[in-house]
């Protein structure tokens, strides 16, 4: 199964990512849904699970910055 690739990303007021869109959806995943997703395999992510912090999503590392959740249009 290929990852589905994400292409969007929307923040709250605190710059934290609250959703994703990926290739081929027109509407976006909250936080919760990508996560489980990621999980699944389904989506391209690494669920971060910090010991004192709720799980996180990031896209997988790499040399590139313009694919970072941070730095993907909102829309």
């Amino acid at each position: 199964m290929t990852k589905k690739r994400i292409i969007a990303a929307k923040k709250d007021k605190k710059g934290n990512i609250i959703a994703v869109k990926s290739e081929g959806n027109k509407r976006f995943y909250n936080k919760d849904q990508a996560i489980k997703l990621a999980e699944k395999g389904v989506l391209d992510l690494v669920v971060v699970n910090p010991s004192n912090k709720d799980k996180h999503i990031r896209t997988p590392p790499n040399k590139k910055v313009k694919d970072n959740l941070d730095n993907l249009p909102s829309s």
